[in-house]
């Protein structure tokens, strides 16, 4: 089994952005980030370590409630079910569209648990990938 420090060296080089999020209900602490989600989202680890994925994100949603609702309610079914949740598009506006001069961006977010030996859930990887071409060529 490889360790946490081996784990967390994977995840920094995966192209795709992913968080590592503690199985803290109800916080959802950042433990971790690679660097695919720093350059897409211009953020530095020293800005979201350690906060609340909820905190840390909320100032650039453009529905801070309805977007914070369905990301809790996918962390919560992960919990729940230790198995991997999708959801399936999000509108986002704000840090991850920097490079973008309308600022709409489309996500597909995952949510997938991290067990440990005995079975409970050490983390949750969180992935999103920009699907904003792939939206906007059928019209949404």
């Amino acid at each position: 089994m490889m360790n946490a420090n081996a784990v967390f060296s994977v995840l920094k080089a995966t192209p795709f952005p992913m968080l590592v999020i503690s199985a803290d209900y109800p916080h959802f602490t950042i433990a971790a980030v690679n660097t695919a989600f720093l350059k897409n989202s211009n953020s530095h680890e020293s800005e979201i370590i350690g906060k609340s994925i909820f905190s840390a994100f909320s100032p650039v949603l453009k529905d801070k409630n309805q977007e914070n609702a369905d990301l809790r309610k996918s962390l919560e079914k992960v919990l729940s079910s230790k198995l991997p949740d999708k959801i399936l598009v999000n509108k986002n506006l704000g840090c991850l569209a920097n490079n973008y001069k309308d600022g709409k961006r489309y996500y597909e977010c995952e949510s997938t648990p991290v067990l440990s030996e005995n079975g409970g859930i050490e983390y949750i990887i969180h992935t999103s990938i920009d699907v904003t071409e792939k939206e906007n060529a059928v019209g949404n």
